[in-house]
């Protein structure tokens, strides 16, 4: 992963990625491992709950949402399926980092949005499945030499999955999903 992040071609793919975060040596790694870090607190028993979601720490700065997690509703979220946010996103260069090029040898398409994983979760089995279709994806990237967020694989698995459900923004402001669950 580090030699394809770390490569000129790589970071060169699209303009927003020449000036953003994504540059960082460590940035891509930890994406990469929420969805293992879910799956292990599953596994581990370390929630004793049947769902489990992820929320980015910065979620609230980052989109400046001005309430406290306690103003939310979480129940309105379906977790009888894997939740997870989208918006449309179509580039002929890459898919949050991920050369489309690549994308195309492993999935044959590319989506014409992506699934943010600023927020995304469900019901532990959901979860789980979710995982492990993300598990081999990232593994058979690596192995031809092409990775991106973990965004860019979630959007590769979920696109076509019965079992997820998600909410459509107009942008990647999650901020979006959040308005709809004000209490």
């Amino acid at each position: 992963v580090k030699r394809i992040i770390l490569s000129e071609s790589w970071w060169l793919q699209s303009e927003w990625m020449k000036n953003s975060i994504v540059r960082s040596p460590d940035y891509i790694f930890l994406t990469l491992l929420k969805p293992h870090l879910m799956n292990k607190c599953i596994d581990e028993g370390w929630v004793k709950t049947q769902s489990i979601y992820w929320i980015d720490s910065g979620i609230f700065s980052s989109f400046s949402i001005p309430f406290a997690l306690d103003d939310y509703n979480f129940d309105v979220i379906n977790d009888d399926s894997f939740f997870i946010t989208s918006f449309p996103y179509w580039t002929n260069t890459e898919i949050h980092g991920y050369n489309v090029k690549g994308y195309m040898q492993l999935c044959g398409s590319i989506p014409e949005k992506v699934y943010r994983a600023t927020f995304f979760g469900g019901k532990n089995e959901f979860v789980k499945s979710v995982y492990e279709k993300y598990k081999q994806f990232l593994i058979r990237s690596i192995d031809i030499g092409v990775v991106g967020t973990e965004e860019s694989i979630l959007s590769a698995i979920c696109v076509n999955d019965p079992n997820v459900s998600e909410f459509s923004m107009s942008c990647g402001d999650i901020k979006q999903l959040f308005n709809t669950m004000l209490v």
